[in-house]
């Protein structure tokens, strides 16, 4: 599959995997956005890696999944993200919801 001047986004990509993912997918020309919890490490990668962005996030709040998912729309600005984020901020909303419920359950 050729992924050239894709637009990919990875999470947990400060280390391990989630790096080795971001490297490979840099290699053959995606364009990497690049999403965890420590932002030094996620700097440190982005800049060995062509058109990568990194981009702080706690992938428990969906208040930090959404300004991640504008963070990466805004900077690669392209055609079709904007659906994406639309339909990124519905599931950030239910992860919310179901949160919600649970602790009112408890």
């Amino acid at each position: 599959m050729d992924i050239t001047g894709k637009v990919v986004l990875v999470t947990g990509a400060s280390e391990g995997i989630g790096a080795a993912t971001a490297q490979v997918l840099a290699a053959r020309g995606a364009k990497v956005a690049l999403a965890a919890r420590s932002i030094d490490k996620l700097n440190d990668l982005s800049g060995e890696l062509v058109d990568s962005f990194a981009v702080q996030v706690d992938m428990t709040g969906p208040e930090s999944i959404i300004a991640m998912v504008d963070a990466v729309v805004d900077r690669f600005s392209r055609r079709g993200l904007d659906n994406a984020r639309s339909e990124l901020h519905l599931a950030a909303s239910a992860f919310n919801l179901m949160k919600i419920h649970r602790a009112a359950a408890a």
